[in-house]
């Protein structure tokens, strides 16, 4: 039978009094401290199978967990909404409205969106590609606002540069009052003149098609979730290229991130058309003869364009421009918060 600690005493002790008092108290001492030693290496091992354990849940356990769990945080740059089809943030905005459906069930949405700037942007997309016969039209409080063809791309409507107050005023908006937004579609007739946003909304058959769309408002840029830079940029030299005759161009290759460059070219009736291509984040504004009469925003490490931005004389003098055709025009390119040399700017005959 195992001896307790206490009976391992008692017996020492027994034995204690047939020996010297001085030798019988150093053996009772000396099992004593291998008690007190043994009972210590008991407890340090149940604590390191504790600390082992404990590893194993949570170190181990995360070394093996599925890079796609769905607990984990979606970075704010990949979160999605409206039946995630669009992104949480997009063109430097927000989205702080939003709604969905399926064509199956239904061919209409609403939704109420507060504007609390004029620089709002409404963006739509579908889950495929929509046949070019049918379009997604978004109104404002019944006022027309957008419409084109629905695919896997992202459209997206907002104000031009010096007409935010203008369309405001057409769609009767005032900042801080709610706004109902309808989304839905429409089937064009080849040959009609009825445009998009007249028509009514579609009730034959089609496909089955996931629509979203979402109202994005704006935010400064110091709290805006850019996305990391890839290690690799794309080309720069990827964009598209307009066919109509080139005026001149300003490659930020060769001026800097966030340098400056310029056209001179004789003005004609046709006015100049601007295009620009970026490859990475930041802000390109456009003069003509000092006077800014666009501003270019870019908000991803993708390659996307900006323009078709075709500016008559007529154009010109409503910007400001004091300009008629046959004047010789200085068109300017600035880049700002570029931290990589991605943009180039063209200037094109308009068309």
């Amino acid at each position: 039978m195992a001896l307790t600690d206490t009976d391992l005493r008692d017996v020492l002790a027994d034995r204690a009094s047939a020996m010297p008092a001085d030798i019988s108290l150093a053996r009772v001492a000396a099992v004593d401290r291998r008690v007190r030693v043994i009972r210590r290496r008991r407890a340090a091992g149940a604590s390191l199978a504790v600390v082992i354990l404990l590893l194993v849940v949570t170190g181990v356990s995360g070394l093996f967990r599925d890079p796609h769990d769905r607990t984990a945080p979606v970075p704010a740059h990949l979160q999605k909404v409206a039946g995630d089809l669009l992104p949480r943030y997009n063109g430097g905005g927000q989205a702080t409205a939003y709604t969905s459906f399926s064509t199956d069930v239904k061919r209409e949405s609403t939704f109420t969106f507060t504007p609390t700037s004029r620089n709002f942007l409404v963006s739509f997309r579908c889950d495929k590609d929509m046949p070019q016969s049918q379009s997604v039209t978004v109104t404002v409080d019944g006022k027309p606002f957008m419409a084109g063809g629905c695919n896997a791309g992202i459209t997206t409507s907002g104000p031009t540069f010096g007409a935010e107050q203008a369309r405001a005023d057409d769609l009767g908006l005032r900042l801080g009052v709610p706004v109902k937004v309808l989304v839905h579609v429409a089937q064009i007739v080849k040959g009609s003149k009825v445009t998009p946003e007249d028509l009514p909304v579609y009730r034959g058959p089609m496909a089955v098609y996931r629509i979203g769309v979402a109202a994005y408002s704006p935010m400064s840029v110091a709290d805006y979730p850019f996305p990391p830079r890839p290690r690799t940029l794309e080309s720069l030299d990827a964009g598209p290229n307009s066919e109509n005759r080139l005026l001149g161009k300003v490659d930020s290759r060769s001026v800097g991130a966030d340098g400056h460059g310029v056209v001179q070219t004789t003005l004609t009736s046709k006015g100049v058309q601007f295009e620009l291509y970026a490859v990475a984040p930041g802000a390109v504004t456009m003069t003509v003869d000092n006077q800014p009469v666009d501003v270019a925003r870019f908000w991803t490490w993708q390659g996307s364009g900006y323009g078709g931005l075709v500016l008559t004389p007529d154009a010109l003098r409503r910007l400001g421009v004091d300009v008629k055709a046959g004047d010789r025009i200085t068109v300017g390119f600035a880049g700002s918060r570029f931290t990589d040399p991605g943009w180039r700017a063209e200037v094109r005959e308009g068309s």
